[in-house]
């Protein structure tokens, strides 16, 4: 990884680069919408940050009567044999490890429900690579090979993270978002007042901002202010 990318100059901050931060949509969407759901984002961090969007390896795979549909993209499709298995999620994982080698590095990965709990498992998994999550209705993997990576509440996660979560979620209960948090050292925690959302609200696109570039700050240059 590279040094930093906010420099403390005569006790300001200064910027040698845009953060590039890896965006992960959730189960049903896309690349597409997800930026688009993440304008107020964008355009809160467009001085300081590249949010690069990624499509679902796999069609999001529906039940319904009368058969299976397909609608909008999936890192996996949750199947149950006797157990919960997340189907197409070696592929996915696959694709985030390359595209990390191959496109980054990424400052930080930021990602909202099943692109949440992809998010946590990378922080497991590539923790070196990356300063920062931002893990948006997060949840812990309920694919037991993919729980098993993601380390004790006793030893948390070192890697800096932003969990986000609506009180009124009933997709992902705060809950569930409250304890994935547990799993990170020292969290930043935020409860928005809606559901399963990526949040609109202009405060929280400028808090998520203000954690992003607070996770990049070269401390090495605090001792002189």
């Amino acid at each position: 990884r590279e040094a930093s990318i906010i420099k403390i100059h005569n006790g300001r901050r200064m910027i040698s680069r845009k953060l590039r931060v890896l965006c992960i949509h959730g189960w049903t969407s896309s690349a597409t919408k997800f930026r688009s759901y993440l304008t107020p984002l964008r355009t809160a961090c467009a001085d300081v940050a590249e949010l690069t969007f990624v499509d679902g390896c796999h069609a999001a795979s529906i039940t319904r009567e009368g058969g299976e549909e397909a609608k909008g993209r999936a890192w996996w499709n949750m199947v149950l044999d006797g157990k919960v298995r997340y189907e197409g999620a070696k592929d996915s994982f696959d694709f985030f490890h390359k595209t990390i080698e191959e496109s980054g590095p990424y400052d930080g990965v930021l990602g909202f429900s099943q692109g949440a709990v992809a998010t946590g498992v990378l922080c497991a998994t590539v923790h070196e690579k990356i300063k920062f999550a931002v893990i948006i209705s997060g949840f812990l993997p309920r694919d037991e090979a993919l729980r098993d990576l993601i380390p004790s509440k006793s030893s948390p996660l070192s890697i800096r993270s932003l969990h986000v979560c609506g009180e009124k979620d009933e997709v992902v209960p705060k809950e569930q978002s409250l304890e994935m948090a547990k799993h990170f050292k020292d969290p930043m925690v935020h409860v928005h007042a809606g559901g399963h959302i990526v949040p609109e609200d202009e405060k929280i696109s400028t808090m998520i901002k203000s954690f992003m570039t607070g996770c990049t700050v070269d401390e090495s240059m605090l001792s002189s202010l």
